[in-house]
């Protein structure tokens, strides 16, 4: 990236020390030069300095009953579940500086204990830096050295980390091994912390607390400095020295403090990540022994109440959960690797990663620093924090981690765990103790618990006020749906800053999720992951601190990459050893999901609502840069209120003309060849009324309905300003008709008008004057049930106001409205604005901003069906006429002239009932001329979707673009060529054509007749692929004549009344099976002349109900362990009934 240095060095112990200082200092060259710049005093001599000798390279590792194995380090591997030996023989060629020589492993993953010519030098865990001093053990130059690293990989209840955790705890040397030589004494370690003079955080105090390992009694100086710039041209920003020297002690080490008096730095933040270097230097007579360069950056970071606060200003965490893992090479990533990981998550719009669940490779920390991304560091305590043994391990890997990672400006928290609800005392001493050793960041505990009413709520918080924690991180993969959100957030703290530490959602393309022991696979898509992370996404929209005074203060997206987990079967049986809830595969080829996320966190505003005028914007910049859509759609004219299809390639329009001025009427433009056609009269019947005219066409997702306004002109008055509807059957437009009382106000002069359709059509938004509102007009909607619209409701005063909200547009998750108004702080005479919906409640609308909005007017949004589009009617600078068609696209979207030619989907030849798959090859062109729009669609390149074709219903065929199972109105998937294939699973997919009346079964009860007339009939289904079923439940029954008999309407049970002689009568049935309303089944019935007696009285037969259910279901239910909650959220979401998996209801 321009702009960045990646700077590389080599690590020990924390400390890096740059190869390119090594020129003036380590190698034995005088340290006149830096003592010079820095005014230190005199060098009396070149002195030989610190060097280091890499042990990585070819090692052995050797496994109990497998051949040995060479290998290099730094690598990881599958665990042994026991003990593994790793064998290094070296020699050392030349003499080196043998004072002090310290053997150091940056990190391994398991118990290692570490011998060196038969000597056992000590023991250390995973994951953090150690060191051995081994002057006295090597052997001299010209004789082999054997080092032995017995690493023990067990997990069990006493191990750190636990046995059961969700990724594989890859074994082995996963970093640099080396051995550090020396004169007298060597740095291992120097770390700095600092106090601000004030707050313009324009000054601050600094102290670098040093670590040294020696020679016994020997005595060394010290000194410090804080450089900007390179090696040779270094600027001091401020420099110290010890005042007397500091003696090894006893046992080989020494500590010692500098203080240091910094200003005239710029802080550093992720939009200006300025890196400073710090030096320490250690000298004996003047002489240079050793030195560390590390970069170093000054910033602060604090809570206020709910913000967190970086450099005083609060600042919302976009965040991203990573694990240090690369596929099939676990632990182990090469730099690019890992820089590539960095960038694209720096790209996103993220501003945070969370490094997940063990302190990562110490580069992943460096490429934060430099490329401005925040994170949080934190340590494997998982399950057992009541072994106060294990609870020692997890103190001494807190530490280590801190320690290590405390010099890197990125580092703004550190967590001392994650999972159980309230480990105390645990997570109270892991606060104190991060407290001690680092007054410049925060600390805190990530609570898992899935529980969020208000006990559980008060105990976590306190909890977290027990523990004196900073910040309130809670894991949400239980919020899915709605209305938990709304519950958590009702229950939530308002006075503690809330981070959602984990939410997400699986997906994969490549394999399915689950496959059951009868073989039976159930996909989750990356269509699905995209769908459930942006229902999250935008249920937490409304609560943060861009939209509410109330809010949270981060999100962090679970995870960057997906993981192998062997062990998940444990939890969720049947499930694949691997969980994907990455927004990139192991090897890193992007999900869908990466670009769903990249699209929120750039659409969030830059300031905060409530902020001064300097920090607050009313902006929501969702989509980039407006452009006119065409010459040959707008002309000279008015051209206005666009509809978009859902395949992108048919625009509905309202327009006036020469013969028609100010008397709009509904135009098409269909999209061929990337190119935009000429506008031409939709076939629709058209107006008998001379002064009548409609605009602000609408159309359904399914493209069987539109709806307009339809309004009289009368002299300069416009009256009857209502919605009307017309209807898409049999291949033409009948005549529109008005939509009733229900929707539109009866009061001729009030306005009705700009409707908005969901995708499920279950809810009408318009805009209306009507009494009851809060400005000249209001937004309003109406809700659909039992195919009865409702009386109309206003959003409320959270949306409408006294400036005149209208012409609304509903998003395809049906919680994104836009609409226009004249409100203050927007761009021109009326803006484009939208507002969220979280449960029953809207967002606070917020401005499109000036990529949207001009100076002029800019009206009657349109979001389009996939929602990457927003068309619009604009009035300002760049038409072609009195006000033309433009369009904005989300960053990173298709362009919609990007289209393949129109395919015919001939049904009848491609099997109606099938799956037609639709995948990139070769096009069909259409030849055939304007067909029916339901059998023909032009659709953008790119990855396979499926159709569901219902039969012939009425001379009509309906249809419904599916992706995994889901209904779509087309998206983001587009097609080339249409393909067949068959029916894979009645249970699932299959079409029921035809119901037969079935049965005169004699009833029994407990194996007795209880009549012998008493007859129970049932429903035969027919379907596509040619199989039937029996049902008995969603039939209802009657009798065209009921005098000599009487039907149950319910459960089928027929019984004869008294009679003389016999009687013909005729059955029927309107059978409801998954929401296919089929055509009526009729059966006659001669009945004849017997007096019945009915033994067991007006309530009938027992088990005259339907025994056995046959509403088919995901095959999913089968396998989701109800009780498990803490892995839920892998099947949240998976169970529907098949009435979501069948085309659409026909009617």
């Amino acid at each position: 990236m321009a702009g960045v240095v990646l700077f590389d060095g080599c690590r020990a112990s924390g400390i890096s020390v740059h190869s390119r200082v090594k020129r003036t200092w380590c190698r034995g060259a005088p340290v006149a030069a830096l003592a010079a710049v820095l005014a230190v005093g005199n060098v009396v001599a070149p002195a030989a300095a610190s060097e280091r000798v890499t042990l990585d390279g070819p090692w052995t590792r050797l496994v109990p009953g497998e051949a040995a194995l060479e290998f290099g380090v730094p690598r990881s591997f599958d665990p042994a579940g026991g003990v593994v030996t790793y064998v290094r023989r070296f020699t050392l060629e030349s003499e080196l500086p043998n004072s002090v020589a310290l053997l150091t492993f940056d990190g391994v993953v398991g118990q290692a204990t570490v011998t060196l010519n038969g000597t056992r030098l000590g023991e250390h865990g995973s994951y953090t830096p150690f060191w051995f001093e081994v002057s006295g053990v090597l052997r001299p130059p010209g004789r082999e050295n054997e080092l032995v690293v017995v690493i023990d990989d067990t997990q069990d209840a006493t191990t750190v980390p636990y046995a059961d955790i969700p990724w594989v705890n890859y074994s082995g040397i996963i970093r640099n091994v080396y051995i550090k030589f020396s004169h007298r004494a060597a740095i291992t370690r120097a770390n700095i912390q600092y106090t601000f003079d004030d707050a313009s955080l324009t000054s601050l105090h600094a102290e670098v607390a040093v670590e040294l390992a020696g020679k016994p009694g020997e005595e060394i100086s010290l000194l410090s400095a804080i450089l900007d710039g390179q090696p040779n041209a270094w600027t001091v920003v401020a420099d110290s020295s010890m005042n007397a020297p500091v003696r090894i002690g006893s046992d080989g080490r020494a500590k010692a403090t500098l203080p240091l008096s910094v200003s005239g730095y710029k802080l550093w933040s992720p939009d200006d990540p300025k890196l400073y270097f710090m030096w320490v230097g250690a000298l004996h007579d003047g002489l240079g022994l050793d030195d560390a360069l590390q970069r170093v950056g000054f910033r602060d970071v604090s809570v206020r109440r709910e913000d967190i606060l970086l450099n005083g200003e609060p600042v919302f965490l976009r965040g991203i959960t990573r694990h240090d893992i690369y596929g099939v090479t676990g632990f182990f990533g090469t730099p690019e690797q890992m820089e590539a990981d960095m960038i694209r998550i720096k790209r996103m719009g993220a501003n945070y990663v969370r490094l997940i669940h063990y302190p990562h490779h110490p580069r992943i920390l460096e490429l934060a620093d430099e490329l401005g991304l925040m994170v949080s560091c934190e340590i494997p305590a998982w399950a057992n924090f009541f072994d106060e043994a294990v609870r020692d391990k997890l103190y001494v890997l807190y530490e280590e981690m801190i320690l290590r990672d405390m010099n890197h400006p990125s580092v703004i928290m550190w967590l001392s765990g994650n999972a159980r609800a309230h480990p105390l005392p645990y997570a109270a001493e892991a606060q104190k103790l991060a407290k001690r050793l680092d007054r410049n960041r925060l600390a805190s505990y990530v609570i898992d618990n899935d529980e969020f009413d208000p006990e559980a709520v008060a105990a976590d918080v306190a909890f977290i006020q027990e523990a004196d924690l900073d910040v309130y991180l809670k894991i949400t993969f239980w919020l899915y749906y709605l209305e938990f959100l709304q519950d958590a957030w009702a229950n939530f703290p308002k006075d503690l800053p809330i981070v959602i530490a984990e939410l997400g959602f699986e997906g994969n393309d490549r394999e399915p999720i689950i496959i059951k022991d009868n073989g039976d696979k159930f996909d989750v898509s990356e269509d699905r992951q995209v769908s459930a992370l942006s229902e999250m996404l935008e249920g937490w929209r409304p609560h943060l601190p861009f939209y509410a005074e109330e809010h949270i203060s981060g999100l962090a997206v679970y995870n960057w990459q997906d993981l192998d987990w062997p062990d998940i079967g444990r939890f969720l049986p049947n499930h694949v050893p691997s969980i994907h809830f990455g927004l990139v595969y192991d090897d890193r080829e992007e999900k869908q999901a990466v670009e769903t996320l990249e699209a929120f966190y750039k659409s969030l505003p830059d300031r905060y609502v409530g902020g001064d005028e300097e920090t607050r914007a009313d902006v929501e910049e969702r989509f980039d840069t407006a452009k006119n859509l065409s010459a040959t759609v707008n002309a000279s004219f008015r051209d206005s209120g666009p509809s978009i299809s859902s395949s992108g390639n048919r625009l509905y329009l309202a327009s006036d003309g020469a013969d028609y001025i100010g008397l709009p009427k509904l135009l098409v433009s269909d999209l061929i060849d990337g190119q935009w056609t000429e506008p031409e009269l939709l076939d629709i019947p058209q107006e008998a009324e001379f002064f009548a005219f409609r605009r602000a066409p609408c159309i359904s997702f399914d493209e069987r309905t539109l709806y307009f306004t339809r309004a009289i002109l009368s002299g300069i008055f416009v009256a009857e300003t209502r919605i009307w509807q017309a209807s898409y059957v049999n291949g033409r437009w009948l005549a529109p008709v008005d939509m009733g009382d229900a929707i539109n106000f009866p009061d001729l002069i009030v306005v009705t008008s700009d409707p908005s359709i969901t995708m499920e059509g279950d809810a009408l938004y318009f805009s209306s004057d009507r009494p009851g509102g809060y400005g000249g007009t209001d937004l309003w909607v109406s809700r659909r049930l039992n195919d009865e619209w409702q009386l109309p409701e206003n959003l409320g005063a959270a949306v409408n106001s006294e400036h005149n909200e209208a012409e609304p547009s509903i998003g395809p998750d049906g919680r994104t409205l836009y609409f226009t108004s004249g409100r203050p702080g927007g761009v021109g005479s009326s803006d484009i604005w939208v507002t969220h919906r979280a449960a029953d409640d809207w967002s606070e609308p917020k401005n499109l901003g000036p990529m949207v909005n001009s100076a002029g007017s800019d009206r009657e949004p349109e979001i389009s069906k996939d929602g990457n589009f927003l068309y619009f009617t604009g009035i300002r600078d760049g038409g072609r006429g009195l006000s033309d068609i433009w369009f904005a696209a989300v960053p990173g979207a298709p362009d919609p002239s990007d289209v393949s030619d129109a395919v015919t989907i001939d049904i009848t030849t491609n099997n109606a009932g099938a799956l037609i798959v639709v995948t990139p090859s070769d096009v069909e062109r259409r030849s055939d001329g304007v067909a029916d729009p339901n059998l023909v669609r032009r659709f953008r390149k790119g990855t396979p979707i499926t159709l569901d074709v219902s039969p012939m219903y009425n001379g009509i065929r309906f249809w419904r673009w599916r992706v995994d199972g889901e209904p779509v109105s087309d998206s983001s998937t587009r097609i080339a060529r249409v393909v067949t294939a068959p029916i894979e699973a009645v249970a699932e997919y299959a079409i029921p054509v035809a119901a037969a009346i079935v049965g005169d079964e004699r009833v029994t009860f407990n194996g007795t007749p209880v009549s012998e007339s008493t007859r129970t009939y049932m429903i035969e289904l027919s379907f596509l692929d040619g199989s039937t079923r029996v049902i008995r439940s969603g039939v209802a029954w009657s009798l065209d004549d009921d005098s000599a008999a009487g039907i149950d309407p319910e459960t089928g049970v027929l019984t004869p009344r008294p009679m003389n002689g016999t009687a013909t009568i005729t059955l029927t049935a309107d059978v409801d099976f998954a929401g296919f309303d089929l055509p009526r089944a009729s059966k006659t019935v001669e009945l004849a002349g017997v007096v019945v007696a009915d033994p067991l009285g007006s309530d009938g037969p027992a088990g005259s109900g339907d025994p056995s259910p046959t509403r088919p279901m995901c095959g999913a239910v089968g396998f989701i362990p109800m009780t498990m909650t803490i892995i839920g959220w892998f099947v949240l979401g998976l169970v529907r009934p098949a009435r979501r998996l069948t085309t659409a209801r026909m009617s």
